[in-house]
């Protein structure tokens, strides 16, 4: 479970946890692990009991849920998942992000848009960012033909769609979801230019913001 949970939808927490299991690697000892990812993020056993626990394959057997379980030591991993390591605090540690939104002081289109980059990279991990990063490549359009100010736009969609992935979809109303998809079509048609694109969300926004055409909201005419 920690290999597969470890390349499977990667989130910040996964940082601690990979060198929790890095810990382990090396010394051989379960314990170093444990102590490692609490030490590091505030996870307990029964926090990791939650975690890997639907579609993962348990391949020790123990019938223990979760990433509640001692692994298999694989000491020639160690390279490897520093390598992994790595990449972990670029994509979910904000280094990259922090670094183009460095690069881009004086070409962005105005102080505004400069402060509202970073806005976005210190909460960039949050739900509610979402809008902010709509805003924010909202207002870079005008500077798209800057490669720095371009670089940074690819990364904030790239940032979109890793919080949107983690969204608690299953906890959200009716309401939320709506918005989150509204969301979600327009950092889509930022993207991609399409006429289809903005006729669906033409419809999308009357259905949600408009008058329902008299009907009552969620209503089973509605």
């Amino acid at each position: 479970q920690w290999h597969q949970k470890l390349h499977t939808n990667s989130a910040p927490d996964d940082i601690a946890i990979c060198e929790g299991y890095l810990a382990f690697l090396g010394s051989g000892n379960p314990d170093d692990l444990f102590r490692t990812v609490w030490e590091r993020a505030g996870i307990t056993r029964e926090d990791l009991a939650k975690m890997a626990g639907c579609g993962f394959k348990d391949h020790t057997k123990s019938g223990a849920k979760g990433l509640n379980v001692n692994p298999v030591h694989l000491p020639q991993l160690y390279n490897d998942m520093q390598g992994y390591l790595g990449l972990l605090k670029h994509v979910h540690g904000g280094s990259g992000l922090f670094e183009l939104c460095e690069a881009c002081k004086g070409q962005f289109p105005d102080h505004s848009a400069e402060c509202l980059a970073f806005e976005v990279f210190h909460e960039r991990d949050s739900p509610f960012v979402l809008g902010k990063i709509l805003d924010l490549r909202g207002k870079l359009e005008s500077a798209l033909w800057k490669r720095d100010i371009l670089m940074l736009d690819v990364q904030l969609e790239d940032q979109f769609r890793m919080v949107a992935e983690r969204s608690d979809w299953g906890g959200m109303g009716r309401d939320d979801l709506i918005n989150t998809l509204i969301c979600m079509l327009r950092d889509l048609r930022l993207s991609r230019r399409d006429a289809s694109l903005d006729q669906g969300l033409d419809l999308l926004l009357r259905l949600a913001e408009g008058d329902h055409g008299g009907q009552q909201r969620w209503g089973e005419e509605w």
